[in-house]
């Protein structure tokens, strides 16, 4: 207003609007560390409001109050749409206006949430429940198959704390497959470093390298574990042109959210629902709720396995042969072997080949051996793993042979077992003692260097008799005067404690070479 009275020309304007009618929000809930979708059904009384300058005007907000502390208040946009969203109708006006949570600071509290047509007054005063933070903390195992079916356990916090309980929990595994929580596989549990390293069968230290990235859990801090995610199929996916091999593996984000039900129109021509009203959903919480990921490998297949037994007490070296075996300390991926339900963890030597040390047992039995790369996910070898007791070796005789070979060795001892008999693996092992030495005066190798040499060694068959009895035939290969060392081996591998010294021989003429024929006493 000017001296004389008169107010100034200007360009502002003022829009007087009928007060809209807004329903109550669509969700009661929202986890903390989402920006939930959150729908209100309005009557705007466009009988009386002009939808276009309503529009123009008009500065949707949403408001959200701390309960417990009322200092704390959050703002968002909010935006006006029609029902369905997208919707194709000529002249279609707005129902409905939607905004989102903010990320929340305060756990288990309840928020008053208000709606504002011009940004200055509010309405509504609805109560909303913030709850814990959707997330996932660790996984197991952290690989699997290609073709799926994995059981993942996932270690987290919020999975439960819905309102109501039963509102659905979503996990992903990347961006194109997801699954629904069974939230009657929840259990609240107090987090234990070493109880999730046993689960995985592997030390702190082998997984040093996988968990760098991992955010931190107390020990012994309460969070939630859910046994119950399945990894998916991926055969179809990771695919290379050729003549680049197919079907490899690759890795993917595990995440965990909600999918926020809507309604939209469809705007797909070929539909045979095109510009009708379908059910649709928008993804919530996922990509603030993990930094873990979930490697895909290709199951490894298995050619050959030896030897296919050994000792009650464990340690014998298995060897695994076959294509596909892999080793990935990022991620969790190990070569294991499963001894008749005995998990142990196998060492990668290549691609084509594995070895494991077999577990020690009770019983003198055979076993099924089985692989994996995960120790969940197991493969089948078709091979047995026999177990046997150590046989001991206490005496054989003759302890002295032709050079030619050939001489029956009997062996005396004890724990002899009829299942070995007839097995390639079964033998007796003849080492020279005390063998030339290269640099030896005496030396006829013809070797440069003792990294060139090796005693010789001889195998031959053994074959069951009694309990208490096996026999051999010497070998030939030994000068004589050779002096060998025998011992016994039920797989190749392992060899009996106890070894007995065996004599070589040889004949190399008679003195004299004649003599009458009624000649008695007489010394040749």
């Amino acid at each position: 207003m000017n001296p004389e009275g008169e107010f100034d020309p200007n360009d502002i304007f003022l829009y007087y609007y009928a007060e809209p009618d807004v329903k109550k929000q669509s969700a009661e809930f929202a986890y903390m560390n989402e920006e939930k979708v959150i729908l209100f059904d309005v009557d705007f009384k466009w009988g009386q409001n002009h939808p276009d300058i309503f529009r123009d005007y008009a500065n949707f907000t949403c408001r959200f109050t701390s309960e417990k502390n009322a200092t704390y208040v959050k703002f968002t946009d909010a935006f006006m749409e029609t029902s369905p969203i997208g919707s194709m109708k000529h002249g279609a006006l707005a129902d409905q206006i939607r905004c989102r949570t903010p990320i929340w600071d305060h756990p288990a509290d309840v928020v008053k949430l208000d709606v504002s047509f011009n940004g200055h007054d509010y309405y509504g005063g609805y109560p909303m429940n913030m709850v814990d933070a959707l997330s996932t903390l660790r996984i197991s195992p952290l690989c699997g198959p290609i073709d799926g079916g994995t059981k993942v356990n996932i270690y987290g916090t919020g999975m439960n704390s819905s309102v109501p309980q039963e509102a659905p929990v979503i996990v992903k595994f990347g961006t194109t497959h997801s699954q629904q929580v069974d939230k009657s596989n929840i259990d609240e549990i107090t987090f234990s470093d070493d109880d999730y390293h046993d689960e995985l069968h592997l030390s702190d230290k082998l997984l040093k390298i996988a968990e760098t990235n991992y955010p931190d859990i107390d020990d012994k801090q309460a969070i939630e574990k859910y046994v119950g995610a399945i990894t998916p199929n991926i055969t179809d996916h990771f695919n290379f042109d050729p003549p680049d091999v197919r079907g490899q593996g690759g890795v993917v984000s595990v995440l965990i959210g909600e999918n926020v039900n809507i309604s939209i129109t469809d705007h797909e021509k070929n539909s045979t629902t095109y510009k009708q009203k379908i059910d649709s959903f928008i993804e919530c919480a996922y990509y603030d709720t993990s930094d873990l990921e979930f490697y895909f490998y290709r199951q490894p297949i298995i050619t050959k396995l030896e030897p296919n037994s050994g000792l009650t007490t464990g340690g014998t070296t298995v060897d695994i042969s076959g294509a596909w075996f892999a080793e990935n300390p990022m991620y969790g991926q190990f070569p294991f072997c499963n001894f008749g339900g005995i998990i142990v963890r196998g060492r990668f030597i290549s691609s084509t080949r594995i070895q494991c040390n077999s577990p020690a047992t009770q019983q003198s039995n055979a076993v099924k051996i089985m692989v994996s790369l995960n120790a969940v996910d197991w493969i089948d070898t078709n091979h047995e793993f026999g177990y046997y007791e150590k046989p001991i070796l206490n005496d054989i005789r003759p302890r002295y042979g032709n050079i030619a070979g050939g001489t029956e060795i009997w062996l005396k001892g004890e724990k002899f077992s009829n299942a070995t008999n007839g097995l390639k693996t079964v033998m007796c092992r003849f080492t020279l003692m005390n063998p030339k030495q290269p640099g030896d005066d005496d030396d006829d190798t013809n070797l440069e260097g003792d990294d060139d040499f090796n005693a010789p060694v001889r195998f031959m068959p053994a074959y069951f008799v009694d309990q208490d009895t096996m026999k051999c035939a010497s070998p030939s290969g030994f000068g004589g005067g050779d002096h060998v060392w025998v011992d016994l081996t039920f797989n190749g591998v392992d060899f009996t404690d106890n070894k007995f010294e065996y004599n070589y021989y040889a004949f190399y003429g008679s003195f004299p070479k004649s003599a009458p024929y009624d000649a008695t006493n007489q010394f040749i």
